[in-house]
């Protein structure tokens, strides 16, 4: 049995919003960044202009915060469907433990797993950082760091892990971070395997 609370699955209106938002983002940064490239002559664009620069500047950080607080949103459903995964792939390992999960945002440990009689077993923390060849940068380093800490902190006799989204993160966190020698408590356990990087030329042929 699982247990979560969690937010509503995105539905095809919520993924056309995301996909125009993005689509716009893409359209608004491509604009400005062919505009930088032109030699700016004050006078001219003043002259051009209806609006004001104020307001024209006013409404692309407008634009900018909505797609910010979109993007903030998308974060919080990948942690979500990581962290139902890695709750399928635990439970595969200890079908006798009950999982509970608190949703994106919650505090404390993401995920609980508990016996029948109430006592917790198990608990786990989830990571959506996804690494390149290049390995992980110092912010992901300390954050994953921290999570092992706290992990390892946790009293009692519990199984402990850390769920990372891919291969390449797990073996950048092995390699790393040695949580088999400084974390010896806690299990690193990858949810979805390698991911390939996605190419231009595959995205033209399925359009």
């Amino acid at each position: 049995m699982v247990t979560a609370h969690i937010t509503t699955p995105l539905d095809r209106s919520g993924e056309s919003v995301f996909l125009n938002l993005f689509g716009a983002a893409k359209w608004c940064f491509e604009s400005r960044a062919t505009a930088l490239m032109q030699p700016f002559d004050d006078s001219r664009a003043l002259k051009a202009m209806a609006k004001s620069l104020i307001d024209i500047y006013t409404d692309e950080l407008r634009f900018l915060i909505a797609l910010k607080e979109s993007v903030s949103i998308l974060n919080n459903r990948i942690h979500d469907k990581l962290s139902l995964i890695a709750i399928e792939k635990l439970r595969a390992r200890h079908p006798e433990i009950t999982f509970r999960y608190g949703g994106a945002g919650a505090g404390g440990i993401d995920i609980l797993g508990f016996a029948s009689d109430g006592t917790k077993k198990l608990i786990a923390e989830v990571k959506t950082t996804h690494t390149s060849d290049t390995g992980l940068r110092s912010p992901q380093k300390r954050a994953i760091e921290r999570d092992f800490q706290r992990l390892t902190n946790e009293p009692g006799e519990l199984k402990r892990y850390l769920v990372v989204i891919s291969e390449q993160t797990k073996n950048a966190v092995e390699k790393q971070i040695k949580p088999s020698e400084r974390f010896p408590l806690v299990t690193v356990i990858d949810a979805i395997g390698l991911v390939e990087p996605v190419r231009p030329e595959a995205i033209e042929e399925e359009e």
